[in-house]
């Protein structure tokens, strides 16, 4: 609680139930940097909940959760980052499953040589106050079937910009603003 920025950094390979849990009632930012291998072994690989108006920034390696690989419950003002250069495995859930509640955009950069994938899809972003949802995919997306019918990327409640110059593989699901998406 208080003006407080949390900021988490794990060096090493983290394991538990939940690999990385941040709960951050601050009113300044929450940062979570995992170079180790993260493994949520019954629940996702990295959660942040941020109750205030800080920004959340997620910069990730190798992250797997049983349930999702990286989840963000953002209900402040500020922005969403996440930065993806490894593998990213949703489990049974999504690769990346972000919420935000606040008026700020979700970011999300995959890049070169990274992977994401879950069961459900790989990224499912949610807005609730029709925030921008940017994707800047420069890796691999994929369901964990690897099937072109599955979902792959899933966003409601923001416009949302996906641009993949990259491997994409899977059906896109937009929700009803003027979303754009484009391969290069």
């Amino acid at each position: 609680d208080g003006t407080s920025e949390l900021r988490i950094t794990a060096n090493d390979d983290v394991n538990g139930t939940t690999g990385i849990r941040a709960i951050n009632n601050g009113s300044d930012g929450t940062f979570v940097t995992a170079i180790g291998d993260v493994t949520g072994t019954a629940a996702h690989g990295v959660v942040v909940f941020d109750y205030r108006d800080g920004a959340v920034y997620v910069e990730v390696e190798n992250v797997t959760g049983a349930y999702s690989g990286v989840r963000v419950r953002n209900y402040g003002y500020g922005v969403a980052d996440i930065e993806v250069s490894g593998t990213v495995d949703g489990g049974t859930g999504d690769g990346i499953d972000v919420y935000q509640e606040g008026y700020s955009n979700v970011d999300v950069d995959i890049y070169a040589g990274a992977v994401v994938h879950g069961d459900t899809s790989a990224i499912r972003l949610t807005a609730d106050n029709g925030s921008s949802l940017i994707i800047d995919n420069a890796g691999t997306l994929r369901n964990s079937s690897g099937l072109a019918t599955d979902l792959v990327v899933t966003t409601s409640g923001g416009e949302t910009d996906l641009e993949n110059t990259s491997l994409m593989t899977g059906r896109v699901q937009f929700g009803s603003l003027a979303d754009s998406l484009t391969n290069s």
